[in-house]
């Protein structure tokens, strides 16, 4: 990534930022902090659980397999 593209990302992500913190009161932030911080909790826990998920069916899938082969 060239330092232009980064820049102009940068500074398109820190426009949007800094152009909606002025229309967002002290209490929606708030509630939107503590939603974000909860999303992103109820997401890792997602991911964990499908990970655990998917090594189950790999043991199972390998153990078949296994059983089969003479």
């Amino acid at each position: 990534m060239s330092y232009f593209d980064l820049h102009a990302k940068h500074t398109i992500i820190g426009g949007t930022v800094f152009s909606a913190l002025p229309n967002i009161g002290s209490d929606q932030f708030v509630t939107t902090f503590i939603m974000a911080v909860f999303g992103a909790m109820v997401s890792f826990m997602a991911s964990l659980v499908l990970k655990k998920v998917y090594q189950i069916i790999q043991i199972r899938l390998k153990r078949k397999t296994k059983k089969e082969t003479p």
